[in-house]
């Protein structure tokens, strides 16, 4: 199974020592390897992330939190501008809170490339 979000992180982790990133990302250097890998090297299980940690590693790779949901989701990510949104569905967006948002934001550029791909599908 593809892991766009340990192709992320290694990437980002550039000539750092697991242990260098894993500290600059406050998480464990044994937690970031399982990220890297797609799951847990003792269980063998899918490792699960929560949005509180993609958040932490979000804010110290200067990242959109949205983006890093999308690629935990194995999906590609795609900035969308919120702003652009009816005025209707934007007024109840601003009562969520910042996580609330990003996972949101991150289900609509899921949708819009769900709705693109059954358009080319059409063709």
């Amino acid at each position: 199974m593809e892991n766009k979000l340990g192709k992320f992180l290694i990437e980002k982790q550039g000539g750092m020592s697991l242990r260098e990133f894993a500290k600059r990302l406050d998480i464990s250097h044994t937690y970031l390897d399982s990220l890297e890998k797609g799951y847990d090297n003792r269980t063998k299980k899918p490792v699960r992330i929560t949005v509180d940690t993609l958040s932490k590693i979000a804010e110290a790779l200067g990242e959109p939190l949205e983006k890093l949901v999308s690629l935990s989701r194995n999906q590609d990510y795609t900035s969308v501008n919120v702003n652009n949104m009816d005025v209707a569905f934007a007024s109840g967006i601003k009562e969520l809170n910042e996580t609330n948002k990003a996972i949101l934001k991150s289900t609509i550029e899921a949708l819009l490339a769900k709705q693109e791909k059954d358009e080319e599908n059409k063709k």
